[in-house]
């Protein structure tokens, strides 16, 4: 909306003269305050966006201009930027809510010479218009300029051309703790906290001489000793001459910002349990430590580090214990290296140390068994002593890769061929594991397709008794119908499948299958048969262990006094009290207990 409102006849106004543009997008602000100085003022034209304003401005050229600031299409700052550009001697007034440092810095930049907090009080608008000549426009800008100084939330200071402080804010006081009265006569190095070397100031002070001014990060130090951080603009004050007449610098305190950048990069880089560097920050330390290695012609190491049977004890004896477990052994890691080294966690139970600046694979190969005897020493937590050990794997830069991805395969692969290797000990790449590992993955990527394909299948061993040599019993026995391999026997692929996390729905499988086969024995004639059927470690350790027994009893009415579960020696020995109360109660539903292998330590 624009419009040109002529001062009504008879008015005394002192304003009677003067012609006003009023930019305002409030509509019933505009008009209220249009009615008013209609009555005063020569012509008055009025505009509801800084776009509109400019464009009545340019064709009007009115002698003063009074806007609001936050408008759509064009501000009231970006119009009067536009207006000073075209007329720096037309007196501008801004109507506004705010009252911010920053946005008094703009307008003092851009030339306004008197501002008005909203809601506008009638006799405070005249008054601004009244005394908006070029003598006291002057005035009204170092008022608002003092004003600024004293209400900035940034530290300001002032100081003469030879860098003697001259005035300083109240926000200079809060900041750095020195009083106003400290300040005066001094020169800035009272703040100085020594981290900055002296070629940092010197491109400070050749940057401020040649352009006039400075801005950058800088580390001060308060009056009571204490090191922030804060963010510093310079600026010389140039007399009429041209000459510096001194300086002004302000800053604001930004430990919170740094603090708060500080903890995202941690969040980013390290790992939330552990609090060891995680994958993303190993990458780049092994990316700098390769660089590094390169010039110095050294070596460096990279140890992959496998926690054997970790997932029986998380399965055991829950999350909680798993987590304590982690973060005692990632504490153990961090004791066997150098601190050069990086220990990290790569996720679940693996662990990966950098070892940068080797001259000699021994010298690896040395930290690697000393974690492997520091993992092997008990752990007790919450009243429980655990026992673990490690699969360790070592790969070396140039030697086993020229990059980290190539690196940290190799280091895999070689963790693999030591856990292969019956576990709790360490095995240094070399290029013919490759085609081990390669058969290794295919064998897991055919693993876990066995079951859909229905590959496995059961043979069943006749139980006799001793004495009359009666059959009275027959004992399931898993294997691997492989389409390529032949039959596969259970130690040829059900410790894979332990570590794959296949091991539970096999199991699953070989029971439901063999109480099937059963049932058809005894409606056969064959009915006081028992049914043997070895479970895992991890299956007897499921929470739901005694649940789905009962409900594949009650789904197939097999007779529970038929079924007997062998386990091994050592899933009944981890955790006792609990695992006495689980075969109490698998007792109960009728299912009878047989340890397999009893007194060899092992499962057969």
């Amino acid at each position: 909306m624009v419009s040109s409102l002529l001062r009504e006849k008879g008015d005394n106004s002192p304003l009677r003269n003067l012609s006003v543009l009023y930019v305002e997008d409030d509509s019933l602000v505009r008009d209220q305050l249009s009615q008013y100085l209609k009555r005063r003022v020569n012509a008055l034209y009025t505009a509801a966006n800084g776009r509109e304003g400019l464009a009545l401005f340019l064709e009007h050229k009115p002698a003063l201009v009074i806007t609001d600031v936050m408008m759509p299409e064009m501000d009231g700052l970006k119009m009067a930027e536009a207006i000073k550009a075209a007329s720096p001697a037309t007196p501008i007034i801004i109507t506004t809510a705010f009252n911010e440092t920053d946005f008094l810095l703009k307008a003092i930049d851009i030339g306004i010479d008197k501002y008005l907090i909203k809601p506008v009080k009638l006799h405070a608008l005249e008054r601004a218009i009244v005394q908006s000549d070029q003598l006291l426009r002057a005035e009204l800008a170092t008022q608002l300029a003092t004003m600024v100084f004293d209400a900035s939330p940034n530290a300001i200071i002032v100081t003469d051309a030879d860098s003697r402080i001259v005035a300083v804010n109240p926000a200079f006081s809060l900041i750095t703790g020195y009083a106003r009265e400290e300040a005066i006569g001094q020169n800035p190095r009272l703040l100085n906290s020594t981290r900055q070397d002296q070629a940092f100031y010197r491109r400070m002070w050749t940057a401020i001489r040649r352009t006039g001014r400075w801005e950058g990060e800088i580390w001060n130090r308060r009056k009571n000793g204490e090191l922030y951080p804060e963010w510093l603009a310079i600026r010389a004050i140039q007399g009429n001459n041209g000459e510096t007449t001194g300086y002004v610098g302000m800053f604001s305190d930004i430990s919170e910002r740094k603090q708060a950048e500080k903890e995202v990069y941690h969040l980013a880089n390290y790992d939330a349990l552990t609090d060891l560097p995680n994958r993303v920050l190993l990458h780049d330390r092994l990316s700098q430590a390769m660089v590094q290695a390169h010039r110095q012609h050294t070596m460096v190491g990279v140890m992959f580090i496998d926690l054997d049977r970790f997932k029986v004890i998380n399965d055991t004896l829950g999350h909680k214990i798993g987590d304590m477990l982690l973060k005692k052994v990632a504490a153990r890691l961090k004791g066997c290296v150098r601190e050069e080294d990086t220990v990290s966690r790569r996720g679940g139970d693996e662990f990966v140390i950098l070892l940068p600046e080797l001259k000699r694979v021994d010298d690896a190969v040395r930290v690697a068994q000393k974690i492997l005897l520091s993992i092997a020493k008990p752990f007790t937590l919450d009243s429980h002593e655990l026992h673990i050990s490690a699969s360790i794997g070592l790969s070396f830069y140039p030697r086993d890769g020229k990059n980290a991805e190539t690196l940290m395969k190799n280091a895999d692969v070689a963790m693999y061929r030591a856990k292969e290797n019956g576990r709790d000990n360490y095995q240094v790449y070399h290029a013919r594991m490759d085609h081990s590992s390669l058969e290794r993955l295919a064998l897991e990527t055919s693993l876990r397709h066995a079951l859909e394909r229905e590959e496995f299948i059961l043979d069943y061993q006749p139980q006799r008794n001793i004495h009359s040599g009666k059959i009275v019993g027959m004992e399931a026995l898993l294997r691997w119908r492989h389409p390529e391999l032949g039959m596969l026997t259970p130690d040829q692929f059900l410790p894979l499948a332990e570590q794959c996390g296949l091991i539970l729905p096999i199991n699953a499988w070989v029971l439901h299958t063999a109480i099937a086969q059963a049932q058809q024995w005894q409606a056969a004639g064959f009915s006081k048969l028992r049914l043997a059927v070895n479970i895992s470690s991890q299956q007897f350790h499921q929470p739901d262990l005694l649940k789905k027994i009962g409900q594949l009893l009650k789904k197939t009415g097999y007779n529970p006094d038929y079924l007997e579960l062998e386990l091994t020696e050592n899933a009944l020995l981890r955790n006792a009290e609990k695992n006495v109360a689980t075969l109490r109660k698998l007792r109960k539903l009728g299912v009878h207990i047989a340890i397999d292998d009893f007194g060899t330590g092992y499962s057969s």
